[in-house]
């Protein structure tokens, strides 16, 4: 065993102790811990493969995330707006869920940038996400959480995503 950068690693095994214990402790009941009802919903195909993602509209790399998503194949994706990177964040995400097709204002907010043009004055459950992503301790965008529970945070690119999207899908 070695202490690398603070992470304890099994140097034969080959394994980072520290991240598989971490992992186990963010692992979460993803069907009784998500709230699916505030979050956007998108399917493509049979939508057999899901997921629930956690963007802030401010977010670069939920932005690169986002392209990935909508060429994903046969998926539900489940999107909670959580804004927590700038202080417009709220605002952009809350016109977007107060826009009659949340999905496609949603994509095109982050995809081209475009704010909805709305007042963003609606019911959004703001608050409720928030807390959320407090009690989840999202503190990174995006993060994305699998079937079985386990998340990923950052940016992956489409060849492991699919990889880890068949590895986690419960």
């Amino acid at each position: 065993y070695a202490l690398i950068e603070g992470d304890l690693v099994d140097i034969k095994g080959k394994r980072n102790l520290t991240r598989e214990r971490t992992d186990d402790l963010l692992t979460i009941d993803f069907n009784k811990d998500l709230p699916f009802d505030l979050a956007i919903k998108q399917v493509s195909g049979n939508g057999k493969r899901v997921i629930a993602v956690f963007e802030d509209p401010n977010c670069g790399y939920c932005r690169n995330l986002r392209a990935d998503l909508n060429r994903l194949k046969d998926a539900t994706i489940y999107t909670f707006a959580i804004p927590i990177l700038a202080a417009d964040s709220e605002l952009k995400a809350r016109k977007a869920l107060c826009a009659p097709d949340k999905a496609a204002a949603w994509n095109e907010l982050m995809l081209s940038g475009k704010v909805p043009n709305n007042p963003g004055t609606c019911n959004a459950p703001m608050d409720k996400l928030i807390a959320l992503g407090n009690k989840l301790n999202v503190t990174v965008t995006p993060t994305v959480f699998f079937p079985n529970g386990r998340r990923i945070r950052g940016y992956v690119p489409p060849r492991d995503f699919e990889k880890l999207l068949e590895q986690n899908k419960g």
